[in-house]
């Protein structure tokens, strides 16, 4: 197991993650000879790998509501209007 001090691990803390994770060995932490910590690989991982096809059809619910016709009352605002007729140059 690798000793790091904790002003080392202050300054490289990204490098030592990166090593945590590459090689799955913990690291100790210390400040003058005493053990203030571990870093240490997750037991898990931490993102779930994607599964192809997991959503499928979960959705359904919510596209009736997201497609539904607007009421009447809204149409209005959505209507194509044409722009005014440009005036005529002099």
């Amino acid at each position: 197991m690798k000793t790091v001090g904790i002003f080392d691990a202050k300054t490289r803390l990204s490098e030592l993650c990166r090593e945590v994770a590459e090689t799955g060995q913990a690291i100790t932490i210390t400040r003058r000879g005493q053990v203030l910590a571990r870093l240490t690989p997750p037991s898990s991982p931490a993102v779930t790998p994607r599964v192809p096809g997991r959503l499928v059809g979960r959705f359904k619910a919510s596209d009736d509501v997201m497609f539904a016709p607007l009421p009447e009352s809204e149409l209005q605002l959505w209507e194509v209007r044409e722009p005014p007729a440009a005036a005529p140059s002099p």
